[in-house]
């Protein structure tokens, strides 16, 4: 995700890896600097993660500025002090995790906010617009009239069965999800895929 504006930082949010830095812990002590405190972790991951998070909120030159700042998602207003920020959140478990958002709707505050890996994020999304069948992870195949229900896992396309229904179909990805991808799933049920379907918007 490209960030514009003038900030150095990687052309990736969230891509600096801990081997390219000298981790050191933060320093909230008065003698360390004049506020704000030196923290010692600009060039690092967490860093970038949040840089990129306020990026996303206020600048409107930024690339992802129209899913985000455009829509009225902001942040938390301590986390405008990046110490504030790391003291809620805490280092990233690894150099794969970014800065996930648990409702998308919602705003970045620590209750709304975890780290997570891309794929788990991707289960976090809600139904592709260009969605043809009116649930997530569900296709359908014509030759053989029936609807098929996958899942991602490691990357990988696992195939969850077929049925006549989509909202049985819907139902085995629904299942498959909290198997899966626990926490990070976000199933038909939770996005009222069922009730939309049930009130008109029908697979056919």
């Amino acid at each position: 995700m490209a960030v514009s504006g003038k900030f150095d930082g990687p052309p990736e949010y969230c891509l600096a890896t801990t081997k390219e830095i000298v981790m050191t812990e933060l320093d909230f002590s008065p003698e360390s600097n004049k506020y704000p405190y030196r923290h010692g972790k600009v060039k690092t991951r967490i860093y970038y993660c949040w840089h990129n998070m306020k990026t996303r909120c206020d600048n409107s030159k930024c690339d992802s500025y129209p899913t985000h700042g455009a829509k009225g998602i902001s942040y938390d207003p301590r986390w405008s002090d990046f110490a504030e920020f790391y003291k809620d959140m805490g280092m990233p478990p690894s150099d794969t995790h970014t800065l996930d958002r648990i409702d998308g709707s919602g705003n970045y505050e620590k209750d709304n906010c975890r780290w997570a890996t891309s794929s788990q994020q991707a289960m976090n999304r809600g139904l592709n617009r260009n969605a043809k069948i009116p649930f997530k992870g569900v296709t359908y195949e014509p030759k053989k009239s029936l609807y098929r229900a996958r899942i991602t896992v490691n990357g990988k396309t696992k195939s969850l069965g077929r049925s006549k229904d989509a909202v049985e179909a819907a139902k085995l990805y629904d299942q498959a999800v909290k198997i899966y991808h626990g926490e990070h799933g976000v199933t038909n049920k939770d996005l009222g895929l069922f009730q939309a379907s049930a009130t008109g918007d029908k697979a056919k």
